[in-house]
Order: structure tokens, then C-alpha cells, then sequence
């Protein structure tokens, strides 16, 4: 009896034991939640609940999203440009990426709206331990600028610092209007020109911001009907009276003196102090002695901080061509002009020609954060045939702005919307060349 007892309760206890491993094993279930006491710790996890809108809550929410989505996008920009430059040192590596280990040998980005994109290539040390660079840019409509150069500073081969360069330039549309400071849009023709220059300057030890420069260059010129196809070219216009020098090759040697004042607080970006420069120059021809001709220009700035790096600069010039021979000619694409990336950018390049221009400038420069700065300019000039001409009616104005990005050595950086009675031009340089 004892034994059949015993048989019956092992019989029973073993579907017990099969109930509560499979009650055990399913998915999401414990011992606690089938009744069974447990020791085990661990407990259930659910999703977070999302709060419920509907659909009319948001289609109301979409005009506020709408309005925040601006100040969203600009506080978003603002944040990742400071953590790329300042964290990520994006400029560094930049920087690093176009040198080699050695930060004897690179390459460097250019561009301008002048001569179009281009690169600079470098190697210090190079020949007689001057520091040598090549630099070529291709523009719109073939323009093109191949520059050598062959520096050496600090004493290396003279006293002083010695520089060579030689460059190939080709211009297929340049714009003449003829001469005087009433040509009207209408005069508008065009021309080809190429340059060829070999150039040596010497500039011997400065003392404090005191220094000069002495250069002499054999240059070979030529001229041609322009390309645009849509203005008439110049040389179906006007004459070798009208523009002398026009349609044929010259060679010229030209010889210059120059000498600069720079007494200012923060080279690239002054906010007190002073730039002056004054050049004579004589250009000899070789084929005609009656192109021969003297040049002079003189230019200074004045630098005055308002408050806060919040700088206005004054700015005024002048520049001359005297004709050397009997003959009193002027080649026509030697004259003094206004107009382009120099002075009066609100003009095309070189718009209004004549012996001599003055001009002045105004310009407010302020910071915007750490070198970047902006500005807002404005400039007038006008051209003269003689000094009696100078008068105070007649005179060409632009006005404009823009922002820079800055080094000590230069401006790495300018963009510029200059606007004039007769346009607006955008001026866009980027030199990574220092």
C-alpha cells in the first residue's frame, strides 16, 4: 500500500515540473507573474510614453515652427563654423593638407574675378636660397596669368631683398572707351592684349616704417581686335591717332623708383596710423621713341579707430603720364585710369582713361569676429588731360561694401558689391598664397 502510494505521487509531481519549465521559458513571462514566488531581481521594462497631439494641434503648431526654422538654421551654422575653424582647426588642416612635412614645398588656392581660379605652387630655398613660386590662373573668355618669381629676402644674395619675376598675361577683353572723363557707354569697343615681362626690384634694408624700391623690366606688349563678338573692336573704331600704340608689338624698358611710409598699429587690418607711396617711373620703347614716357603716382591712408576696432580710413591719390618725346604721345593702354579692383570698383576695369586721375576714398571697417571684418566704402574720381583741368563738377562715384577674412601678411579673403551709376560689380579675391 506504502508503495503504490509512493508510485502515484512521483507520477504526478513529474507534469508539475514540465508546467513550470514551460511557464518559465515563454517570452515575457516570470515566475512572479504566473504565482510562483521567485528570488530573481529583475524587472519588466516598458516604452516611454509619447505625449498624444492631434492633428489640429499640429497644423496650428506649423506657423511657429515655420518662423523658428530661420533662427534655427543660423544658430545651427554659426555653432558648426566655430566648431569646425576654432575646434576641428579646419584651417590648419587645410593648411597642412597642400604642405609637406618638411613646410618647405606646397600648394595654394587662388581666385579672382579678375583672372579666374588658379593655383600657386612654392618652394622655399630653392635656387641660391631664394624662395621660388609659380602661380597659374585661367578665366572666362581665355584670360590667363603665368607668374615666376624668385625672392630673396632678408640678405640672402644682396643686402636687402632681391626679387625676379617673369610673367605671361593674356587679356582677349579689355574695354576702351576712348579718352576723357565724359566717354559715354555707348564708345564702348574692345581689344586683345598680351604681356610678356621680366621684371627685377630690388629693395634695400628698411629703417622703422621707411623703405624703397628700385626696378627695371624689359617688357614686350601686343594689341589686336578683341573677342566678345558682341561690341565693335577698337581697332575698327578709332585710330593710331585717336589710341596710339594700338593693332602693333612694342617692347618697352622701363625703370621705377618708390618708396613707402607704413606707420600703422596692425599690419592686414589697421586701426590706427598712416600708409603713404609715391613712384616715378620712365618707359623707353624700343620700336617707336615717340611712345616714350614718364609716369608718377602718389597715394595715402589715414587710419582712425572710432571705438571698439570700429576703424575709418581716408584715402586719396593721384597718378600722371608725361609724354618724353616731341611728339607728345601716350600709349592708350599706358594711360592713367579708374575704374576695376583698385579704384572706383563700382566702373568696369580701366573705364575712364586719360594723363591724369585723382581720386578719394572713404571706407568704414568693422569687426565682426575674430578676422573677419566688414566694410562699407565709398569713393569718387575723376580723369584730367592737364593739372588746369582739375575742377569739382564732373567727378565719377561708387559706393559699396562687403567682408574680408584677413592675415597679417595680407587678405585671404575679400568679397565686394560696388555699385555706380552706370553698374554693379561683384569682387571676389581669395589668396591662400601667403
Amino acid at each position: 500500500m506504502n508503495q503504490a502510494m509512493l508510485n502515484l505521487r512521483n507520477f504526478l509531481r513529474k507534469p508539475m515540473v514540465l508546467v513550470l519549465g514551460c511557464l518559465m521559458m515563454a517570452p515575457g513571462l516570470s515566475l512572479a507573474q504566473s504565482g510562483v514566488a521567485s528570488d530573481s531581481t529583475s524587472a519588466t521594462t516598458y516604452p516611454e510614453r509619447v505625449p498624444y497631439r492631434s492633428r489640429t494641434e499640429s497644423l496650428l503648431a506649423v506657423p511657429g515652427l515655420v518662423l523658428y526654422l530661420p533662427f534655427k538654421g543660423v544658430f545651427f551654422v554659426a555653432e558648426q563654423s566655430a566648431n569646425a575653424i576654432w575646434e576641428k582647426r579646419v584651417l590648419d588642416r587645410f593648411n597642412s593638407w597642400f604642405t609637406t612635412r618638411d613646410g618647405r614645398t606646397g600648394i595654394r588656392v587662388l581666385a579672382s574675378t579678375t583672372s579666374g581660379p588658379g593655383i600657386r605652387l612654392f618652394r622655399n630655398r630653392a635656387l641660391l636660397e631664394g624662395d621660388a613660386s609659380f602661380t597659374t590662373q585661367y578665366g572666362v573668355k581665355f584670360r590667363q596669368d603665368q607668374l615666376l618669381s624668385l625672392d630673396w629676402p632678408d640678405g640672402r644674395l644682396v643686402p636687402g631683398n632681391l626679387t625676379f619675376t617673369g610673367q605671361f598675361r593674356t587679356r582677349t577683353v579689355e574695354k576702351y572707351y576712348g579718352i576723357g572723363n565724359a566717354t559715354p557707354v555707348s564708345a564702348i569697343t574692345d581689344y586683345l592684349q598680351e604681356d610678356g615681362i621680366v621684371q627685377f626690384v630690388y629693395r634695400p634694408p628698411g629703417r622703422g616704417g621707411l623703405s624703397g624700391a628700385l626696378d627695371i623690366s624689359y617688357h614686350t606688349l601686343y594689341t589686336e581686335g578683341g573677342q566678345d563678338g558682341t561690341v565693335p573692336n577698337t581697332d575698327t573704331v578709332f585710330s593710331q591717332v585717336q589710341a596710339p600704340g594700338l593693332g602693333n608689338r612694342a617692347h618697352f624698358l622701363r625703370f621705377g623708383a618708390s618708396t613707402q611710409l607704413n606707420y600703422v598699429d596692425v599690419p592686414g587690418s589697421p586701426t590706427r596710423g598712416s600708409l603713404t607711396g609715391v613712384r616715378v617711373g620712365y618707359s623707353h620703347t624700343l620700336d617707336n621713341e615717340a611712345l616714350n614716357y614718364l609716369s608718377l603716382s602718389a597715394v595715402t591712408e589715414h587710419f582712425t579707430e572710432l571705438f571698439a576696432g570700429r576703424t575709418i580710413s581716408l584715402k586719396a591719390g593721384t597718378d600722371w603720364r608725361v609724354a618724353s618725346s616731341g611728339s607728345n604721345q601716350i600709349p592708350f593702354y599706358g594711360l592713367a585710369s579708374i575704374g576695376g579692383e583698385q579704384v572706383l570698383l563700382g566702373y568696369e576695369r580701366s573705364r575712364f582713361r586719360d594723363r591724369g586721375v585723382v581720386h578719394a576714398a572713404v571706407t568704414y571697417r568693422f569687426p565682426i569676429w575674430f578676422y573677419w571684418d566688414g566694410l562699407i566704402f565709398y569713393e569718387r574720381g575723376r580723369t584730367l588731360h592737364q593739372p588746369s583741368d582739375f575742377t569739382f563738377s564732373g567727378w565719377k562715384d561708387s559706393i559699396g561694401g562687403g567682408f574680408r577674412l584677413w592675415t597679417r601678411e595680407g587678405a585671404l579673403l575679400n568679397f565686394l558689391v560696388a555699385r555706380s551709376s552706370q553698374q554693379i560689380r561683384i569682387i571676389f579675391n581669395f589668396n591662400s598664397g601667403f
